[in-house]
């Protein structure tokens, strides 16, 4: 990323700031790849979870038996049911829906890739309300148009970029392990996600809902046996080091909204964190806030006065406001201190 300033006499760059790139894509063990998104400061697999295996390689228990599936109260995972041949099919299902998993499954936490995690109750709420509610969500994260889900796929805009498909579920002992032939269940005319949290009933656990007759996307309960849909969710960071790389990605990614969270939670853990405050700058800086920008890079220039770069950037947003002497002033200072690059801002701004 470079900050500059612009004037009659042309554009001066800042330095190059190299941030990590985020790639969008994130594997499992089995070697599947899913695309990612951003949605607000979260990132979430734009697909259903697939893998057959745990994330320290370990085999998912796959169930085709009815009856085997109904008395689980351990891990099982099986691909959906091929609405003509009506048994279970991988080729059919897989690539689009992915697997389902029974509740146990996903209590392992091992079930995502490492890293990432099954969303617990808390985190499903967050996304909803961010996109509206949860009378609304549901069209902002389903898929558009009905090719694979029903008509009418009410609301429908995927404006959010989450895809999510109607995979529809594997029925429990309540209904004997069989896919469920409820008309309202099947494939095509709901989506089932389970969440990591569980009720104070040891049977049941939460799990998100959207369907094709409505917009909605609520959160309800059901028997752990189960078998819904998985979405993962990139892990919150514990450390400094983690907020930092995340917020680098973040502006690499230009959701500046989110970098300035997760460097003001660095900043908070360590008030004194220099390279916090400068990035936490620039992003404002690309939002606009130039006072906010201007703030921090003080703060970066009272914790090292010999940071040449914080010079210069504050200069270029000065300028940029109309506040030549005072611009011209640190990008002097930042010369001084051996910034080559202000140099050139000053042939361009001050002369």
């Amino acid at each position: 990323m470079r900050a500059y300033a612009t004037n009659e006499s042309g554009t001066s760059y800042g330095n190059q700031i190299k941030f990590k790139t985020h790639t969008g894509t994130v594997n499992d063990v089995d070697g599947n790849v899913y695309n990612t998104i951003t949605i607000g400061s979260e990132i979430w697999m734009r697909e259903n979870l697939k893998t057959t295996k745990y994330n320290d390689g370990t085999p998912i228990p796959f169930v085709a038996s009815d009856e085997l599936w109904c008395t689980l109260s351990s891990p099982g995972f099986c691909w959906g049911k091929d609405d003509i041949y009506y048994i279970i099919n991988e080729t059919a299902y897989k690539n689009i829906y992915g697997a389902l998993y029974n509740w146990y499954a996903v209590e392992t936490g091992k079930l995502c890739p490492k890293g990432w995690h099954v969303p617990n109750y808390d985190e499903w709420t967050t996304l909803t309300t961010y996109l509206g509610g949860d009378s609304i969500a549901g069209g902002k994260l389903k898929e558009t148009g009905t090719v694979h889900w029903n008509s009418p796929n009410a609301g429908a805009t995927n404006e959010s970029g989450f895809t999510a498909l109607p995979g529809g579920t594997r029925e429990s002992s309540d209904f004997h392990g069989q896919f469920s032939s409820f008309f309202l269940d099947s494939i095509g005319h709901c989506g089932l996600w389970w969440s990591s949290s569980y009720t104070d009933d040891v049977k049941f656990a939460w799990y998100l809902r959207m369907d094709s007759w409505v917009s909605y996307a609520h959160l309800f309960t059901h028997y752990k046996g189960r078998g819904f849909s998985v979405r993962c969710l990139l892990s919150m960071p514990q450390t400094a080091k983690e907020f930092y790389n995340r917020g680098v990605e973040k502006i690499d990614l230009q959701d500046y909204i989110g970098a300035i969270a997760d460097f003001t939670k660095i900043i908070e853990i360590y008030p004194k964190n220099g390279d916090a405050y400068h990035s936490r700058g620039y992003a404002k800086f690309q939002l606009q806030d130039s006072s906010g920008a201007i703030a921090d890079f003080n703060k970066v220039i009272e914790l090292n006065p010999k940071n040449g770069e914080a010079y210069y950037l504050r200069g270029l947003v000065k300028i940029k406001l109309g506040q030549k002497d005072s611009g011209c002033l640190d990008l002097s200072k930042a010369g001084e201190l051996g910034l080559e690059e202000a140099y050139k801002a000053i042939r361009n701004f001050c002369q």
